[in-house]
């Protein structure tokens, strides 16, 4: 056994927030260890801003999966742990249930240290950051108070509809009249801009380099915005906040993924669409969660707690769907999919072929079908596993079409 432990980062930047308490932890049981962090460039540029001494040695920049499994090959004498998802997982958690043991920090934390931990993010801005943050805020004119949003994920089911934005900040203008600061990447700007005078809106999508994102984020008075990077950066400075949450992946309804602050009700407001992904929340459906949020900023102003209607409580449909099946087709062929097979096969159950529009050939010895074939050679004997977040929805509503009953015929 070596004396080095070797430590694998996932991949994305919300993620790196949420590992920060675990790498601590690690740091703190195994003192007399070398230590070497697997991240992402783009993570890395994350260190330079953060006050963390064991992000500032033996740092190794790691972009591609394939990497990863070649520097796996090459530890076989040192201690690894994986935080990535991408070498191992347990037999208990991986990609088709993980929601269902917590929030990121929780599932990371059962990932590499065995147990469930859920402290707040270790996020501390360098001093001399900290002095620049003052000229960053003058540097774009920003007021002395503001609302942080940020409207856009990588994946679309995940984001509420334009329409439901500008009725949304119209509504909360009229109750807190504060300047809207909206955050993006370059990809975000053909997406469509807000219907809000401009005197209350600074558009800064991709206008803005990570530091100043931070600085930002950590002079905010309030974030809104969807389950992303930006939401887990609002967490870790403290910064109340509103987050729009839908059901995730066709399964995950109830799920928290934030520790520390956002644990509290006092500091987070969740507008929860347990039914369906939050890309189909309509006007009307809003609504009803107005009253409480009203009452929930009410509360803040005041100083006191108040109950925030969101649930916690875990969803057993998805693994009755699964115990109750015996064969199974699974659409879509990449990553997702290769691990929707590894679980089912730990379990014993019949795969009987993939489904995906953009391959063909086979895949762990199943054919991989186009959903033209699909639909000439099924036989609802047979469940369907939707294997892929992208384009979900989408697929849902093709199989309703056809009469398919989700949690009867799908999921």
């Amino acid at each position: 056994m070596g004396n080095s432990i070797h430590i694998f980062l996932p991949i994305g930047l919300g993620d790196f927030i949420a590992i920060t308490p675990l790498i601590k932890k690690i740091q703190d049981v195994f003192k007399n260890f070398n230590y070497k962090i697997y991240l992402s460039s783009t993570q890395a540029k994350l260190v330079e801003l953060v006050d963390f001494p064991i992000y500032r040695i033996n740092l190794n920049i790691v972009n591609e999966l394939k990497d990863y499994l070649l520097i796996n090959q090459m530890l076989k004498d040192d201690n690894i742990i994986d935080f990535s998802g991408y070498l191992s997982y347990t037999k208990q958690i991986n990609l088709l249930n993980y929601y269902y043991f917590g929030g990121l920090t929780e599932i990371f934390s059962f990932w590499g240290l065995g147990k469930s931990i859920c402290t707040h993010p270790n996020i501390i801005l360098k001093t001399q950051l900290e002095e620049e943050c003052t000229n960053i805020i003058k540097k774009y004119n920003l007021p002395t108070e503001y609302i942080v949003i940020h409207r856009f994920s990588l994946d679309p089911t995940r984001q509420p509809p334009q329409a439901v934005w500008n009725f949304f900040l119209k509504k909360l203008n009229k109750k807190l009249n504060l300047p809207i600061v909206e955050l993006g990447s370059k990809y975000d700007i053909n997406k469509g801009s807000l219907k809000i005078s401009t005197k209350y809106y600074y558009d800064l999508r991709g206008k803005t380099s990570i530091k100043e994102v931070f600085c930002i984020i950590k002079n905010a008075n309030l974030f809104i915005g969807v389950d992303s990077f930006l939401a887990h950066l609002a967490n870790a400075f403290k910064i109340k906040g509103i987050v729009f949450l839908g059901k995730y992946m066709g399964r995950f309804s109830q799920y928290l993924p934030y520790c520390g602050f956002y644990r509290k009700k006092s500091n987070l407001f969740v507008i929860r669409y347990a039914k369906e992904p939050i890309s189909n929340l309509t006007i009307k459906e809003l609504v009803p969660h107005l009253e409480n949020l009203w009452a929930w900023l009410e509360a803040n102003k005041n100083g006191n707690e108040l109950y925030n209607p969101y649930d916690l409580k875990g969803n057993t449909d998805f693994l009755n769907f699964i115990y109750n099946s015996n064969s199974f087709i699974l659409w879509g062929a990449g990553n997702l999919g290769i691990y929707c097979y590894n679980f089912l096969r730990k379990l014993n159950k019949k795969v009987l072929y993939f489904v995906d529009s953009n391959k063909q050939g086979y895949l762990l010895g199943n054919r991989i079908i186009s959903p033209q074939l699909f639909w000439k050679e099924f036989d609802k004997r047979s469940k369907i596993l939707i294997c892929t977040s992208y384009g979900w929805n989408t697929i849902a509503n093709f199989l309703k079409s056809k009469g398919l009953i989700h949690f009867v015929d799908f999921i």
